[in-house]
């Protein structure tokens, strides 16, 4: 449930999901306040990874999402097909450092071509210790840094 700061609107978002007996999921209701509800049907690889998304409201197809996977089964690509250029392009691309961490993410704007970088570093223990958000143009635009304390008197 959302709610606007300043605003009595209230908007409500329920997802149902329904899985294989493989553990994938095969559909997904997305029902917005009560009364829409969107239709999202999975495809799953042999290994148990969804390759395929697609949402359909009002039984009209609204889009299809494409996922692509490494060979040690880590996400890559998330992809769909943009109607203003005819092609499949990105909109997530994934990187993994030596350890098999997260190590760049790249998010690509919905209908433009700009993007956003996010790099990760790790501290020997596994535990993140920053994050990077670089534009485009690789111009910082923004920093989180990450520290941690034990939570004992």
């Amino acid at each position: 449930t959302s709610e606007g700061f300043t605003s009595k609107i209230q908007q409500k978002e329920t997802h149902e999901w329904r899985y294989n007996k493989e553990g994938c999921p095969e559909t997904m209701l997305r029902i917005k306040n009560t009364t829409d509800t969107t239709i999202v049907k999975f495809v799953c690889d042999s290994r148990g990874n969804v390759t395929e998304e697609e949402s359909r409201r009002h039984n009209v197809s609204k889009e299809k999402i494409y996922y692509y996977y490494d060979t040690l089964n880590r996400l890559t690509d998330v992809v769909r097909y943009h109607d203003r250029l005819a092609k499949l392009l990105p909109d997530y691309m994934f990187e993994y450092n030596d350890k098999g961490q997260l190590a760049q993410m790249i998010t690509v704007q919905q209908g433009g071509s700009d993007y956003i970088v996010w790099q990760y570093t790790y501290a020997d223990n596994g535990l993140k210790t920053r994050e990077l958000c670089l534009t485009k143009q690789r111009k910082l635009a923004g920093k989180l840094e990450y520290r941690y304390t034990s939570g004992g008197k």
